[in-house]
């Protein structure tokens, strides 16, 4: 009976194991030899356009995915990968601030803004509107001044006129 257990045993990690293997052949048809390029300016724009592109291009992210994409700036040796690249899809709305001082020396690169046609938020809108909150009638009930807010921070940080936060 043990001799029997460990048969099975043994053929279920050889299918586990079996099936964590990878390959090189694998990873490299999942990009093109054409060296046809697509930058993305993040993560959620890259995942997208991989589903769209498929094998007629390469995609890549110009952001490494550690960064957080407010104040992140490319690298030159990026800048100059961007030069190369068949286009590059941003998310817009002022999301990208390192942009603006890239894109006037790059007249040839197509950039698609995936915020253009949307109709974007207001960031001047509050987020948090308590007012409507205090109007309940619990006077008799000591609130504070909020404490719960402390170090909230969610919108601190302000992009212009628009929320670029769409996605």
């Amino acid at each position: 009976m043990k001799r029997k257990n460990l048969i099975v045993i043994a053929l279920v990690l050889a299918f586990v194991l079996s099936a964590c293997q990878t390959t090189g052949k694998k990873e490299q048809s999942s990009t093109t030899d054409s060296g046809k390029v697509i930058y993305t300016s993040f993560y959620p724009l890259e995942y997208m356009t991989k589903r769209i592109a498929g094998d007629i291009f390469t995609v890549k992210n110009i952001m490494p995915v550690s960064n957080s994409v407010h104040g992140w700036e490319p690298s030159a040796k990026q800048i100059a990968d961007l030069t190369k690249a068949e286009a590059l899809i941003i998310n817009g709305a002022g999301l990208e601030s390192w942009l603006e001082k890239f894109k006037d020396s790059q007249e040839n690169l197509n950039i698609i803004d995936t915020s253009k046609n949307i109709d974007l938020i207001s960031g001047k809108e509050e987020a948090h509107d308590h007012e409507e909150e205090e109007e309940h009638g619990h006077e008799e009930e000591a609130h504070g001044d909020h404490a719960h807010e402390e170090g909230h921070n969610e919108e601190e940080h302000s992009h212009g006129d628009h929320d670029p936060h769409f996605w």
